[in-house]
């Protein structure tokens, strides 16, 4: 709502535009909800605005800011943490105008003149979107001296506990673990956070230090009721075919533009090395059970009395067994995201524990109001295997909950899961109403929100000249999707979502994956080179560079275009089965 102001003037307006905009600021937990907003910009932008109305208008406008108290009421948003250090108005000034330097700076990949901006005046870098960006120029330019100050000023400063989650994603992303946990270890409120947990879990996986690693134990165990000791059982219903791992690997190849340093060629390589050593001796799918425990919409799992077992950071009810809805055993598929990659890829194998005849009976849990091709992919189970699924939107109590592991390892046992993609194929193609989508598919993003690829407009054009049919897979039901993936030789596409559906590709199929590659982002973008090492497929990667802090990239036609040709005509020597 305006506030009012007087005839002719619209200054008061733009106060209050800018004590709203302070507000979003104070109110992480509105602020996630609503979305992320750049409070720095609006901010500039208002002080500008006023200041051409009246040479003291912006300095009229900070006192106003700095010295309102901003109603908060108790419902929309908790109370911050730590109070926030009050900001002289030329500090808030020199921040705002600094990070729209250190902006201009990232998207032109000049990490050094951020670097020397925060040094120069270390301040500046209470503002935490400031922070941020020198935490990444530290991680771009390798800088150890950096990133030390980086950690000394975030420890400095007080942050609402959003705030300091976001940092410690920095620090983890840059290689800093340590740093990240004693950012996460000194604010008492962080640990009273429902994200503490999940949190704390990823830096328990990361850390080296051994009394590091003991200590964030210690604060687990605690805030966890005991539940990050609690130990599955192995279940009696198990996956068949997992006597010993009969799967060829696949072949990886990958090449880059120009533009890449070759560095990230050298990643791609070594990453496959490790991925080949391992697959060597793959550890074999099994199913494991929790008995006794609570289920929820959004995947968590905890016991009564307090103990949580699985968490994605969401409050925890105190709820008792005896006045809950409950089943006696239920297949656990609650997804913490909403994409189709992990659905395709991290839950789909684990269907392969139906082929167990024990398993008849058990319902696989989704949470209600989850995307349509979760229902879709399980009505086609239906179909194949008899699996029947139930939807969760108040807790639910199980007596057992099965827990099917399989990751790219499990794939290795292709009798073990067969038979789930085997079904899902035959009913895919019943469904699609022999639709024939072509030997060689592009999937496209050009759509997407995130990561978007500027020229992929261009890039389909080139793919069409070559045979391909451009295809983008969020319009097609998931019974087109399957099918199209199914009766194709040739797969193509940018890095994305899409491209989970080499699932139900022959083994031996061709994958070209165009690959935007940075610092710190292997671990994620090289899953479909894991994945299809695993499934057996002739894979051919291309990287073009993705500036860090930047979400869109471009792909260089002029080269990647001779890469596709030699890639399509060279034979794989892998039969397609």
């Amino acid at each position: 709502m305006r506030a009012r102001s007087s005839p002719g003037s619209s200054r008061g307006w733009r106060w209050r535009r800018s004590a709203t905009t302070e507000s979003k600021a104070l109110e992480p937990c509105r602020r996630r909800r609503e979305g992320s907003r750049n409070v720095g910009r609006g901010l500039t932008r208002s002080l500008a605005v006023t200041s051409r109305h009246s040479p003291r208008g912006g300095h009229k406008m900070l006192k106003f800011l700095f010295s309102r108290r901003v109603s908060r009421p108790e419902e929309s948003a908790p109370a911050l943490s730590t109070p926030l250090r009050r900001r002289s108005p030329t500090l808030v000034i020199k921040q705002m105008l600094s990070l729209r330097k250190a902006k201009e700076a990232a998207l032109e990949g000049d990490w050094e003149s951020i670097v020397k901006l925060v040094d120069a005046d270390p301040p500046l870098a209470e503002n935490v979107r400031l922070l941020e960006l020198y935490i990444l120029a530290g991680q771009e330019m390798k800088d150890t001296r950096a990133l030390d100050a980086a950690a000394a000023i975030a420890l400095a400063n007080p942050w609402a506990v959003r705030q300091r989650f976001g940092l410690v994603r920095k620090f983890m992303k840059a290689g800093r673990p340590e740093d990240a946990w004693r950012l996460l270890a000194t604010n008492p409120e962080a640990s009273k956070d429902a994200g503490f947990i999940r949190q704390a879990k990823r830096l328990y996986g990361a850390v080296k230090d051994p009394g590091v690693k003991r200590e964030i134990h210690g604060r687990l165990t605690e805030a966890t009721g005991g539940g990050m000791s609690a130990k599955p059982t192995l279940s009696a219903i198990a996956f068949v075919g997992v006597g010993r791992p009969s799967a060829r690997l696949g072949a990886t190849r990958a090449a880059a533009s120009a533009e890449v340093p070759p560095r990230h060629l050298a990643g791609f390589e070594s990453e496959m090395l490790l991925l080949q050593s391992r697959l060597r001796s793959p550890t074999p799918p099994k199913v494991v059970e929790f008995n006794d425990v609570f289920v929820d919409r959004f995947g968590q799992i905890w016991r009564e009395g307090g103990e949580i077992i699985q968490t994605n950071g969401r409050p925890i009810p105190d709820m008792a067994a005896a006045g809950a809805a409950s089943v006696e055993a239920a297949c656990h598929a609650i997804m913490g995201t909403r994409g189709i990659y992990h659905w395709l890829v991290d839950q789909t194998p684990r269907f392969g524990m139906y082929l167990d005849k024990a398993a008849k009976n058990v319902p696989v849990v989704i949470a209600a109001g989850s995307p349509r091709f979760e229902r879709e992919t399980l009505n086609l189970l239906k179909r194949s295997l008899g699996v029947r699924y139930v939807e969760v939107d108040e807790p639910l109590f199980v007596r057992r909950l099965l827990m099917p592991r399989v990751g790219f390892a499990g794939l290795m046992y292709p009798d073990a899961t067969k038979g789930v993609f085997d079904g899902l194929r035959s009913e895919a193609l019943k469904a699609a109403r022999g639709k024939s989508f072509g030997e060689k598919i592009y999937i496209s993003r050009r759509d997407a929100k995130r990561r978007p690829m500027v020229n992929e407009e261009l890039v389909e054009q080139a793919m069409s000249a070559r045979g391909f049919n451009v295809l983008r897979m969020a319009d097609l039901p998931i019974a087109d999707q399957i099918a199209a993936a199914a009766g194709a030789k040739v797969i193509a596409g940018p890095h994305g979502a899409g491209l989970a559906h080499i699932l139900f590709a022959a083994r031996g199929s061709k994958i070209v994956e165009i690959l935007p590659i940075m610092d710190g982002a292997y671990a994620l973008r090289f899953n479909y080179a894991r994945l299809s090492t695993a499934l057996g497929h002739d894979y051919h990667a291309w990287l073009e560079p993705q500036l860090a802090g930047a979400d869109r990239w471009t792909t260089e036609l002029s080269e990647f275009l001779p890469f596709l040709d030699e890639a399509l005509a060279a034979q794989s020597g892998m039969p397609l089965l």
